[in-house]
């Protein structure tokens, strides 16, 4: 997601050949390792989680909102989970969100509102799998990282 936050910034301030090198240098080796692994493996090394039976989610968040009604979930531990979620991941990302569009929208394009709007961006479309078990949420600490530098850049 950092990657992605670097080449909008550069598509944002007319740097196409700068946004083609750095897609390019990310996008090639991680093409060419999922060919190894497909050939090697037999499948993809990408894809929806918990053995295909999450798939990212089209509506925002609504991956918080499916652990709710999943078949082997209860609404107590929903509720439980509900108090570090929404605090912790839910509420900053959406803030960020608003925040990054706002900043760019007014045209005020910088590298740090582009590397926190693309990650903040993930958390709206993770699976229900990743915010149902709490340290899955702990894979997307960059968005953290980003948002802790972009208020200290201010």
């Amino acid at each position: 997601m950092f990657v992605a936050g670097y080449v909008l910034y550069d598509v944002l301030t007319g740097r196409w050949t700068h946004a083609l090198r750095l897609a390019l240098v990310a996008l090639l080796p991680f093409v060419a390792w999922q060919v190894c692994l497909k050939l090697w493996l037999g499948s993809f090394g990408v894809g929806p989680g918990g053995a295909g039976n999450s798939s990212f989610e089209i509506i925002p968040f609504n991956g918080f909102w499916r652990v709710a009604y999943d078949p082997s979930g209860s609404i107590p531990a929903f509720l439980l989970l509900s108090l570090y979620t929404v605090s912790a991941v839910i509420a900053p990302s959406m803030w960020a969100i608003i925040v990054t569009l706002r900043d760019l929208r007014r045209g005020h394009y910088h590298v740090y509102t582009c590397l926190l709007l693309a990650n903040a961006a993930l958390m709206a479309v993770v699976p229900f799998s990743t915010y149902r078990e709490p340290l899955g949420l702990l894979r997307y600490s960059p968005l953290w990282l980003a948002l802790s530098i972009y208020l200290v850049a201010g």
